[in-house]
């Protein structure tokens, strides 16, 4: 075998020699060194041949360090520009399908983004955060197992004197209006207690005041920075005197502190706070009773608490300490509690948090269809590039620099798609505040915002560059400039792109037609009461001694139809009982009734029903031994006949006068529990009925009325307002489902305009062909449609299953909801076909307006 020159010195003559010295010396070199190996051996060869080498390594032979270094790199990027704007200038119309659907995509992310933030932003400004928890207590509610952030008054010390783990406790009174004398002036304010470390647990700074004395002496009061300004202007507050007026109770506190305004991200809020002490002169030795579960109890936990271990300890504290079995304990994180607001059998299980999932995945899935048009249209028109492609490749482009040129054409596209979606993103912001109730904001300021702006970027940028880049440098040169037929490869994957994208599409349009039908249906259920033309009054300190007096007004007006009182708003939260015992409850068992005190008529204004007996008759006085109960009620009880049956509760006997048909007294997202109605004045609220079209004049009657009997505002609502408002969640979702709805079908149709018109481009002289033979417009439209037939078909195969499941486990969290139809499939299936067809069909007609002759002429 003839001996070769050594390789190492032989790289070295090539990577440092001139190109045009090089043909000419490395040839000399090899002569040399084969006459050396016949005279001197093969060693002597080698290392004569590397001498040889060394030597030639000087000036007018080494290649000049132009030649040497790569290609100036701003240069080729120049020149990348340059292609790319000529390409943009070639196909303005693909162009600008490409940018539309991509700014589309990068719109709706990034208002999904500010709004999941915000949400989840709620309570996690708090420094000890990591380490708050809020107690809360499980127990079953007639069969089903109920969650609820109400603990008793002495759990707190307890857990604290017993427990190592607790570092501190803090037990808060929900906030609630209360009438407040501020620097002489009486007004409404929403009022809260506490223990005295609450500002040294929670991360909410103190303006004036000291947050570990300000309210360790029993007549403090902190208020709100808002308050002050109101009612203090310029003066100090501090050291003023402030009057609580509840019930028959005037308190006097003396204000010790001021603190800075809530932020809108908190879950607790209110405008004053006194200590929780106070509260003994309203509930007296109840407080400390274990079946009052009228507290929140928050702790703080010490840095290394197994939070397992820690639970299992306190779950049984209320039978350990008080023998209630009726309910054990639980914790959750304190910044849990905005978005995991929903519990099954105890455990938490979702809530807000689902939703804020469920738009994510849209968005992103939104975004994503983006991206696979500007794949599918740009893989698609590749072929018309190969010709280009192949040139390049032949006088010497490499594909690193091919892959360079198509990467900075789709990092074009990318950038201008962002500033356009920036743009849309600000100029629609107010609109989506509206929607959403948030007051988001873009903050140019602030750094984050262009840390997400290049995220955004790079992870679209990833998804449409990459593969269109690497796939149109991929091309055979040869192959290239030789045949126009479209890669198989390329194809399928353009193909398994649009069917992906179709089933993103069913799920999202079949999704928006659930929400949609769904709160429908709560709009529409018939609540078993009626809600229209219906208003309340809230009364407040002053307006509720003298609510017969304001009734007695109202009732004399022609506008109005009828009156009534109750102690609940048939909207809100209930209160229940378990101490309710009939002949025959089992011994032993447990079970929570509802309580609802009304004064007679007040269920006729509702026009519940009665099932059997009678309502409470109007003659006599409030008497609290006759009971009504709903159906629930009476099932629960066992009385084959109701009526006359005794009930007992709270150490009092009643009877049974009554049972109405099941009306929902709270929304629909609770089942209707066993109800019983009292005949007992307890007033928080006057209903009035308005005469068909005279409810402005009701509004302004009440308005009118309740300024002679007390100087604090008005709070009046419309019923079946209050009744809507309980959806407004799902309102809201619903608006934000039909636009990322309508956004899925523009961007769809998007792709489908670039692909039919690909498509119709690529066949157009068969087209002409056709047209000739006497194809008509309907079969030249079939002849496109059925291309895109058989991919939807593969859509509606992936996308319904997952859209069945979705569907399913959401309207699960419903106790009352509507059953997926096959009609709402088959929409979702078809709001797809028409727009294909609608989109195919105007092309055709264009089509048919070419003359063939002047399409086949280059033949």
């Amino acid at each position: 075998m003839r001996a070769q020159p050594p390789k190492i010195p032989l790289r070295l003559l090539r990577w440092f020699c001139r190109p045009d010295l090089l043909k000419y010396i490395e040839g000399d070199l090899i002569e040399l060194f084969e006459e050396n190996m016949e005279q001197k051996g093969e060693k002597k060869a080698r290392l004569l041949f590397a001498w040889e080498v060394v030597k030639l390594f000087r000036p007018g032979i080494i290649k000049s360090k132009r030649s040497i270094t790569q290609i100036n790199q701003w240069t080729m990027f120049r020149n990348h520009l340059k292609m790319a704007f000529r390409v943009f200038r070639k196909e303005k119309f693909f162009t600008g399908v490409n940018v539309i659907g991509l700014a589309c995509g990068i719109w709706c992310a990034l208002l999904t983004y500010y709004w999941c933030m915000d949400e989840y932003s709620y309570d996690r400004f708090h420094e000890k955060g990591d380490h708050l928890y809020r107690i809360m207590m499980n127990l079953d509610l007639n069969g089903e197992n109920y969650t609820d952030e109400g603990t008793v008054y002495p759990l707190g010390d307890i857990l604290l004197e017993d427990f190592p783990e607790v570092k501190s406790r803090v037990r808060y009174s929900v906030d609630e209006p209360i009438a407040v004398t501020l620097n002489g002036q009486l007004s409404e304010q929403s009022f809260a207690s506490a223990d005295p470390n609450f500002f040294e647990m929670f991360s909410i700074p103190l303006l004036e005041g000291d947050a570990q004395n300000c309210l360790q002496d029993k007549p403090n009061i902190v208020i709100s920075k808002k308050l002050a300004d109101a009612y203090f202007k310029e003066e100090s507050p501090v050291g003023q005197h402030i009057s609580l007026h509840y019930e028959s109770y005037n308190l006097e506190f003396l204000v010790s502190g001021v603190f800075e305004d809530f932020p809108q991200q908190s879950s607790i809020r209110f405008d004053m706070l006194i200590p929780i002490e106070n509260l003994e002169a309203l509930y007296g030795e109840d407080m400390n009773d274990w079946g009052n579960t009228w507290f929140v109890t928050y702790i703080e936990l010490e840095d290394q608490t197994d939070i397992g271990q820690f639970q299992q300890k306190i779950e049984k504290l209320p039978t350990a300490k008080a023998d209630m079995k009726w309910y054990d304990l639980t914790l959750q994180k304190f910044g849990d509690q905005h978005l995991y607001d929903r519990f099954e059998n105890g455990v938490q299980a979702g809530g807000r948090i689902d939703t804020l999932i469920l738009f994510m995945i849209i968005s992103g899935f939104t975004l994503l269809i983006a991206c696979f048009n500007y794949v599918n249209i740009t893989t698609a028109r590749a072929i018309k590039r190969d010709r280009e492609v192949g040139i390049r490749k032949t006088i010497g482009a490499t594909r690193p620099l091919l892959i360079g040129q198509f990467l900075t054409e789709s990092g074009l596209i990318v950038l201008v798609a962002m500033v356009i979606g920036v743009i849309g993103a600000w100029v629609s912001l107010p609109s989506f505040n509206a929607i959403t109730g948030k007051s988001v904001s873009i903050d140019l300021t602030d750094r984050y915002f262009y840390v997400l702006l290049l995220g955004i970027f790079l992870v679209t940028l990833v998804i449409s560059g990459v593969y269109p880049s690497v796939s149109l440098s991929r091309a055979n040169k040869l192959f290239a400039l030789s045949s126009l037929t479209d890669n198989k490869r390329s194809s399928f994957i353009r193909k398994g792109l649009v069917a992906l994208q179709f089933s993103i599409s069913i799920m999202i349009i079949g999704g928006t037609v659930i929400i949609y039908q769904q709160l429908s249906y709560i709009s529409s259920k018939d609540l078993g009461l009626q809600k229209e033309n219906i208003l309340f009054l809230e009364l407040d300190q002053q307006s509720r001694p003298k609510y017969k007096e304001i009734r007695d007004l109202l009732d004399q007006s022609t506008a109005v139809s009828t009156t009534g009182v109750s102690s609940h708003n048939f909207i809100g939260p209930l209160g229940y009982t378990g101490d309710v015992n009939w002949r025959l409850k089992t011994e032993g068992s447990e079970h929570f009734i509802g309580i609802q005190n009304v004064e007679p008529g007040m269920l006729e204004l509702l026009a519940i029903q009665l099932k059997s007996g009678s309502f409470f008759s109007s003659d006599l006085h409030p008497d609290s031994t006759r009971f009504i109960i709903n159906e629930s009620a009476a099932e629960l009880f066992g009385f084959e006949d109701p009526i006359g049956e005794t009930l007992s509760f709270w150490g009092k006997k009643g009877t049974i006068i009554g049972v109405t048909r099941d009306f929902h007294f709270s929304t629909l997202h609770e089942k209707i529990n066993p109800l019983v109605i009292r005949n007992v004045t307890e007033p928080n609220y006057i209903f009035v009925k308005a005469q068909a079209g005279k409810t402005n004049e009701v509004v302004d009657l009440i308005d009118q009325v309740h300024t002679e009997f007390s100087q604090l505002p008005v709070n009046m609502h419309f019923l079946d307002r209050e009744i809507n408002a309980k959806y407004a969640d799902e309102r809201t979702m619903q608006k934000l489902a039909y636009t990322f709805a309508v956004l899925a079908l523009i961007i769809c149709a998007l792709g489908l305009i670039g692909l039919v018109s690909y498509s119709i481009d690529r066949r157009t002289k068969e087209i002409a062909v056709r047209k000739v033979l006497g194809a008509s417009l309907i079969n030249l439209g079939q002849l496109l449609f059925k291309e895109y037939l058989w991919l939807m078909n593969i859509a509606a195969a992936i996308g319904v299953p997952v859209f069945l499941k979705w569907s399913g486990d959401w309207l699960e969290s419903y106790p009352y909801r509507i059953e997926v139809s096959p009609v709402t499939i088959l929409l979702s299936i078809a709001s797809l076909f028409i727009l294909a067809l609608l989109i195919i069909g105007t092309y055709m007609r264009k089509v048919q307006a070419n003359n063939p002759a002047d399409l086949l002429r280059d033949e």
